[in-house]
């Protein structure tokens, strides 16, 4: 999928407030090092923030920061395409089903939910 001027640069920035918020509020639990960067496989770097649009939903993510839990399994990510809401970035883990990683406008309230499954307090 084409990048597209302004939408593109709307969606990604919005993608990296979100991700910026999301580490603000990990640390407020101790839980800042879940978030990690994934270097480059060829020189071990880590240089820009690599944002991908799924083509198949439009969704996009930044494929070289990963959230994992306690137990090294990766939550999936992600931003759905052309959201307006100033929030609206979403987890997936496992069978559960997609939610709001923030559950108010400011991204200043994490959602209980996804601490849980970070630190391995859910049976889902």
């Amino acid at each position: 999928m084409d990048k597209v001027i302004p939408r593109d640069l709307f969606n990604d920035s919005n993608l990296l407030f979100t991700y910026g918020k999301l580490y603000i509020q990990l640390k407020k639990f101790g839980l800042e090092k879940n978030l990690v960067e994934i270097p480059n496989p060829l020189d071990d770097s880590f240089e820009d923030f690599n944002i991908r649009t799924d083509t198949n939903s439009g969704s996009t993510s930044i494929k070289n920061i990963e959230l994992i839990t306690n137990n090294q399994e990766f939550i999936l990510l992600f931003r759905p395409l052309n959201s307006k809401d100033k929030n609206s970035l979403f987890f997936n883990f496992l069978d559960y089903t997609e939610d709001l990683v923030f559950l108010d406008e400011e991204c200043e309230e994490i959602n209980s939910k996804l601490i849980e499954i970070i630190i391995g307090e859910t049976n889902e």
